[in-house]
């Protein structure tokens, strides 16, 4: 199973309009769901990114990263897509939702908000023309990211409000994993032998973003740990006393 991620960017006002507890009508609450799980989504979204950067040298398979997360409009139904030109200004182009502090796209000045017209040579228009689900398209323009040359300049093309951008970023090596964000009311976290989810639930029981590196960590050692026992048979228990210490070590180090 592959499991898409898609993380959001959430305005400055209405994140401390939610942070501060104050209800919502229900008219209001019919145009703000995107922000309240948004604000799981950025949690998820930075901690995603210092367990992959920590766990790069033990993964089995290494891609590139520059710590952006991206979204796009065709992975929404179309009452939803109206909701989100609205509110987030999610369109046509693939959206850069949030860039991680210090990593290699916040250095090259990205910034929550960019449309991605190209990257590379590789237009947004034609591939999401070319993609075979275009529900996925995020998913898609993630791959072309991951599939950049790690440590070499690549040159991306973008669109802020009306001025047209191009930045320079070197992305780095990073775990293939990715995390995604499922939504329910079940404390879960899981699995499979490429990427993890973990679902919102999970994500507001736990009290800060060290308690939720060490859930993204211990899955993230599954992968890890499942790859090599492929060679190496492991009992169950042993590997999941073993995913705890590698877990452990990566919360750390991240």
């Amino acid at each position: 199973m592959h499991l898409a991620m898609r993380i959001l960017c959430l305005p400055v006002v209405f994140l401390a309009c939610l942070l501060s507890g104050a209800p919502l009508t229900a008219a209001e609450d019919a145009h703000t769901w995107p922000f309240s799980l948004r604000v799981q989504m950025l949690r998820l979204a930075e901690v995603d990114w210092r367990s992959r950067v920590a766990a790069a040298a033990q993964c089995p398979r290494r891609v590139s990263g520059i710590g952006v997360m991206i979204d796009h409009a065709g992975a929404y139904a179309e009452l939803e897509q109206k909701t989100l030109a609205r509110t987030l200004r999610l369109g046509d182009l693939p959206q850069v939702v949030a860039v991680v502090a210090g990593s290699p796209a916040a250095r090259s000045g990205l910034r929550p908000g960019d449309e991605i017209v190209a990257i590379g040579k590789v237009g947004m228009a034609k591939a999401l023309m070319q993609s075979p689900d275009p529900a996925l398209f995020a998913e898609d323009v993630t791959d072309l990211i991951e599939a950049l040359p790690t440590d070499k300049p690549a040159t991306l093309v973008l669109r802020r409000g009306k001025a047209s951008l191009r930045k320079t970023v070197v992305p780095i090596p990073i775990c293939s994993s990715r995390t995604t964000l499922e939504t329910g009311r079940l404390l879960e976290a899981y699995s499979d032998s490429d990427d993890l989810a973990v679902t919102s639930a999970l994500i507001d029981f736990t009290e800060n973003d060290d308690e939720l590196a060490l859930i993204v960590g211990h899955e993230l050692a599954h992968v890890i740990l499942n790859a090599a026992s492929r060679t190496t048979p492991v009992e169950p228990l042993d590997l999941e006393q073993n995913a705890d210490q590698l877990g452990a070590l990566i919360a750390h180090l991240s």
